[in-house]
């Protein structure tokens, strides 16, 4: 059981790091257009937002 938790916790930070890394990716490759790399920031903020006050 605990190294179930363990094994859950390990891969919720490789996820995390992933999409850090994928987001830095981005962000790289996005740098001359930075109005796209604000889109990028910007869409997922704004999603969640929305959803949040959807459902509360």
């Amino acid at each position: 059981m605990i190294a179930t938790a363990v094994l859950k916790i390990t891969n919720h930070i490789n996820e995390t790091l992933f999409y850090l890394l994928l987001k830095t990716f981005i962000q790289a490759t996005m740098m001359p257009l930075n109005k796209t790399k604000q889109c990028f920031d910007f869409m997922p903020l704004r999603s969640i937002y929305h959803w949040r006050e959807k459902w509360t």
